[in-house]
């Protein structure tokens, strides 16, 4: 029975990665058909279907033409048999691997004309990762994947300013909306500013309002849709491809953005944000925080201690002031993190080093 029963669990495991593995294509040919023809569209030509449009080689010739804007050469514009369509397919890989030197592995020709899915979009995540994934990037070529990606980590965790959160893949980090929200205001401040509110459990929704405000105002293309990036099977390429645009993001006129507070307004100040002072044998370290012209936005106070996070109470002291405290009970440094807007505020971070024994100096916050 046991051996029954495991047989049974590998075969289920077995078919639940091969719905994963099927869903992630179908994400990858959608997100691929639609960068083609975002390019196609300059020539008033479009592809329905990825796996038999481009067997006969043209609109493959006519998308390079755009791209590389050189003339891959005279081929059949309307071929009518089988070895006009090979001949058009042979021009187009020998143009991409011969004249703009892009590396296609082992693909052959055959491969596209005779519509294998996984080959066709091999072939195309050659071509998109030189002409938009590398350039945007930053990177001189194409490379390999792991440069590319580790190109666009770099980009999106200095443009994303989320406290407490750090951009750690290219997949699953996303589904939730709130990282693509957070960098669309980040990109622009105040053109998502709802980003500060958005739960998880609202993840196409979040996805949906922020993929919007981009497209329409900061020129990002949904070659993405919101279902499937908070789909958990989106795949790298696709993610890849859609959050490339930002790194030429432009915000348009006109654009509805919301008043955002000042962080350089805000002071943080008390023995709690203090290097010197404070001991194990202290119930709390106290802080104020001071908001006073600084405007609207949210506060975000964060503590690391020797071992790790620490929680921070705060309390509304009165208008635009804030009194937090943490324990400080472990001997070592403590290091406070103050963000409004999610921009850190002058001073940050502050470092209070808690010593074992009692100060020779009382200090006169404690007295």
């Amino acid at each position: 029975l046991n051996s029954i029963q495991q047989t049974f669990c590998n075969f289920v495991s077995y078919m639940q990665a091969m719905d994963t593995r099927e869903e992630a294509k179908r994400i990858q040919v959608q997100t691929f058909t639609r960068w083609c023809n975002a390019r196609l569209a300059t020539q008033l030509q479009k592809i329905d279907d990825l796996t038999t449009d481009l067997r006969d080689g043209t609109k493959l010739l006519v998308l390079l033409e755009i791209l590389s804007k050189k003339s891959p050469g005279k081929f059949h514009k309307k071929p009518k048999n089988e070895a006009q369509r090979a001949e058009n397919v042979d021009a187009a890989l020998q143009f991409i691997t011969q004249k703009e030197k892009i590396n296609i592995a082992n693909i052959a020709s055959g491969d596209i004309a005779d519509g294998n899915v996984e080959r066709t979009l091999e072939l195309l995540w050659s071509i998109i990762a030189r002409y938009q994934v590398a350039p945007d990037v930053g990177i001189s070529s194409e490379k390999d994947l792991s440069s590319l990606k580790d190109a666009l980590i770099k980009f999106l965790e200095s443009a994303i300013q989320l406290p407490g959160r750090k951009v750690k893949n290219l997949t699953t980090d996303w589904n939730d909306g709130i990282l693509v929200a957070t960098l669309v205001d980040s990109v622009a401040r105040g053109l998502c500013p709802e980003c500060d509110e958005m739960v998880p459990a609202n993840s196409l929704q979040n996805a949906t309002e922020a993929m919007k405000l981009a497209e329409d105002w900061l020129g990002v293309l949904q070659l993405l849709l919101p279902e499937d990036l908070v789909n958990p099977n989106v795949d790298e390429l696709s993610m890849m491809i859609y959050l490339s645009q930002y790194t030429k993001a432009k915000l348009k006129k006109g654009a509805p953005l919301t008043p955002i507070g000042n962080a350089a307004n805000v002071t943080v100040s008390g023995p709690g944000v203090q290097s010197e002072g404070l001991n194990v044998s202290m119930p709390t370290a106290t802080f104020t925080i001071n908001l006073e012209g600084a405007g609207p936005g949210k506060l975000v106070i964060l503590c690391n201690g020797p071992n790790g996070p620490v929680k921070v109470a705060a309390a509304s002291s009165g208008a635009n002031m804030f009194t937090c405290s943490y324990v400080p009970a472990t001997e070592g440094t403590y290091q406070v993190n103050v963000y409004f807007c999610r921009v850190p505020v002058p001073g940050c971070p502050f470092l209070a080093n808690v010593t074992s024994v009692l100060c020779t100096q009382p200090n006169p916050n404690y007295l």
